[in-house]
């Protein structure tokens, strides 16, 4: 499991209250399609926590599947986060 520089203290605190979150974060990359499942057709608490797990998995898959997604996201305020979020990793990289 990767941490990427936007895991702050509210995902992590997120993220623990949340077992099977964790554990798909632990999972890493065959995780990937359940978490992109969720995105495309959960609810927005439920889209926000899988980016939450797509950023902490991290891997070049993870954030593959974040680039794809984010322009069908519906809800403003998690495509703002989940494209700001692209544009500082391709910043650092």
């Amino acid at each position: 499991m990767s941490t990427s520089p936007f895991t702050d203290l509210s995902i992590e605190a997120s993220l623990r209250d949340k077992p099977a979150g964790t554990a798909l974060i632990h999972i890493g990359d065959p995780a990937i399609p359940a978490l992109q499942g969720i995105l495309e057709h959960g609810k927005l608490y439920e889209r926000w926590d899988s980016f939450n797990a797509l950023q902490r998995i991290g891997s070049p898959k993870a954030k593959a599947a974040l680039r794809e997604y984010a322009p069908r996201e519906p809800d403003e305020s998690l495509k703002s986060f989940i494209t700001r979020a692209i544009e500082m990793e391709v910043r650092r990289n």
